[in-house]
């Protein structure tokens, strides 16, 4: 009959657990490096996501100059 300690469940339940989260971590393929045709799309990419934030920071500027422009001309009384 095996002798199963306290211990020892808490170990094999502990490296079952660990196995599992590292399992369930990262990418499913092999690393690879990637092509140069996959780094032009990779540069784009990011260039259009720059674009993208810097206009909607300019947007966001704009209104806020907006904004403050509309509070500063209306007449107090």
């Amino acid at each position: 009959m095996l002798n199963f300690t306290k211990s020892s469940i808490n170990k094999t339940v502990l490296a079952i657990m660990l196995l599992g989260f590292l399992s369930a971590c990262g990418y499913k393929t092999d690393l690879r490096i990637p092509t140069d045709e996959e780094l032009q799309q990779i540069k784009e990419r990011n260039a259009r996501i720059k674009a993208r934030k810097e206009a909607r920071r300019l947007e966001a500027k704009k209104k806020q100059e907006a904004k403050a422009s509309q509070t500063t001309s209306k007449p107090t009384n």
